[in-house]
């Protein structure tokens, strides 16, 4: 796939894809070489396999495209709108993100001063917006540096396909520059071409001109981006802002009490505020609307999991939000607002909360039916909340605590992380780890006799799985090992007693030994096991080191 555009040279590509790339199409070569250069290697024994064998040009442009290569006209408006919405993405990783400044934009900028300690470090945040990104089948090269010029630079000239991440440490980043071609000072064509002529190919060679001689010789602008790309001349980031709330108001005289007309208000309000967001590739997060009748007014708010513009769906959560606050009233006995029954005289939609809209790449195929499948779980959720209330529809999430019964926490669907109660403690707080082969096989004559007849396997991996169900609280169990010394001893059990029942083991994994920091007020130090029983069946049980107990704690499916 190959985007062209028209200039004074004809029509060039602007972009292609990594399969064109393999013929050797590159952007800025003519359209017609391109194509000379797809039939050619169409003569050739295998072609990538990756390429698709589709023509979809415009009508003028169809007969003189080869029917190997996809061909669109590029749009550097839609392109400068999602990098955009994009900027708006990373302000996750910085409140200080923006578009760079040029004709045809193509990178961000972020200000990463401070942020950086949060996510491991400089090249931990690098890594997980690349990772973000790549997760939305973007290509991109990235690079920190003391400066904006500096890390374009190095990202445009300083990495590569293996390597697309580049830190320049902290005042290194003048001499990693100099070896740069002049082009990564962001310099015009026509100075490019002047220092061309000179033989000035690289940002070493332009530093060594004398800096008096170089406004006179190739004017003012090599000057400004040398000390931009040093560091001495300030270059400043606009930020890009998420816009205003945004409303839709219907007003009249007399109070309207049909049900029917004032849904169709409400539908006429939703379509006007989806037109205001669409242009800005952002979708509805919070909607709140606000009806008020002669005397009284009613609000009722929206919340979404994810943003969206779909107008049926935002349509049919309101429907079930207002059944949901008649219901509320009819359950409670209570009187609903006049404004219910007697009619309304004003109705307002205002959008509380936008987010960008999640952009995938289209494929040509429909290869991806999870994609659907996921969208209308969102939606069947969204549903739920709505008809029955958000904290009535609760999902679970894993939270990072060594303990099991504190590695989970609830949250509404309309809650955020940061909105959702804490339970856990971070991992730097608590202590948990697996006993290491060699010390975990070191028993006694008997034991290691038990072992060999049995058939014992220790591998850390299976020791350290975790079981799908876990009891509310861990049972009491009667457990027998294979040695004098059981309550001492790392050595897996023979036989359990829980519910009634004495079970044989077959097969343990273990010990892996989990624990937590002494501030908790139940502090845990525990040795846990996975254990197979004659019946076939694996549980997880644990021995507690404080009084040498044995628990039940959960069962693997």
């Amino acid at each position: 796939m190959v985007l062209f555009a028209e200039s004074a040279r004809g029509l060039h590509l602007t972009a292609c894809s990594d399969a064109a790339a393999a013929w050797g199409i590159r952007p800025g070569m003519p359209l017609a070489e391109a194509r000379g250069l797809c039939a050619g290697a169409l003569g050739k024994p295998g072609p990538p396999s990756n390429m698709l064998r589709a023509s979809v040009a415009p009508d003028s442009m169809a007969d003189s495209l080869t029917d190997s290569l996809i061909v669109e006209l590029s749009d550097p408006l839609a392109d400068t709108l999602v990098l955009k919405q994009l900027a708006l993405q990373c302000q996750t990783y910085s409140p200080i993100v923006g578009v760079e400044e040029a004709t045809l934009p193509e990178s961000l900028l972020l200000d990463i001063t401070g942020c950086e300690i949060h996510f491991g470090g400089e090249l931990g945040l690098a890594q997980q917006l690349w990772d973000e990104l790549s997760a939305d089948t973007y290509r991109t090269q990235m690079a920190v540096a003391d400066s904006v010029g500096a890390a374009w630079a190095m990202a445009h000239f300083g990495g590569s396909a293996r390597n697309p991440i580049q830190v320049v440490p902290p005042g290194r980043h003048i001499e990693r520059l100099r070896s740069l071609p002049v082009a990564a000072l962001r310099l015009s064509i026509k100075t490019l071409a002047t220092l061309d002529k000179l033989d000035v190919r690289t940002i070493g060679q332009l530093e060594r001109i004398p800096r008096a001689t170089l406004p006179a010789r190739f004017g003012k602008e090599p000057l400004l981006r040398l000390d931009q790309a040093w560091g001495t001349a300030h270059e400043l980031i606009v930020p890009e802002s998420i816009p205003a709330s945004l409303n839709a108001v219907w007003n009249v005289e007399e109070a309207v009490a049909n049900r029917e007309l004032l849904e169709q208000v409400q539908r006429e309000l939703l379509d006007q505020l989806l037109v205001k967001l669409l242009p800005q590739r952002m979708g509805i997060r919070e909607l709140l609307c606000s009806c008020s009748g002669i005397v009284d007014s009613v609000d009722l708010t929206l919340r979404l999991i994810h943003p969206s513009v779909d107008r049926q769906h935002l349509w049919n959560l309101l429907r079930l939000e207002w059944e949901r606050l008649e219901r509320g009233f009819q359950t409670s006995r209570t009187l609903p607002p006049r404004c219910l029954n007697e009619g309304m005289t004003s109705i307002r939609l205002i959008i509380e909360h936008i987010a960008p809209l999640r952009v995938r790449q289209q494929t040509l195929f429909d290869l991806e039916p999870d994609r659907k499948q996921a969208l209308a779980f969102r939606q069947f959720v969204e549903r739920l909340s709505s008809r029955l209330g958000s904290q009535a529809v609760l999902s679970i999430r894993l939270v990072p605590d060594p303990q099991p019964e504190s590695s989970w926490e609830s949250f509404s669907s309309d809650s955020s992380a940061a909105e959702s109660k804490n339970k856990s403690v971070s991992r730097s707080d608590s202590k948990s780890g697996g006993v290491n082969r060699d010390e975990a096989c070191v028993w006694d004559d008997a034991t290691s006799r038990f072992i060999a007849s049995t058939g014992y396997e220790w591998q850390c991996s299976l020791a350290r799985s975790r079981p799908l169900r876990l009891l509310k609280s861990p049972e009491l169990l009667r457990v027998f090992v294979a040695t004098s010394h059981a309550p001492h001893c790392n050595a897996p059990p023979q036989r359990i007693g829980w519910g009634g029942r004495a079970l044989r083991v077959t097969r343990a994994w273990g010990p892996e030994r989990i624990e937590t920091g002494w501030w908790r007020e139940d502090d845990v130090c525990r040795d846990y096991y996975r254990v197979e029983i004659d019946s076939g069946q694996h549980l997880w049980i644990f021995r507690c080191l404080r009084t040498s107990h044995w628990f039940l704690h959960g069962f693997y499916d």
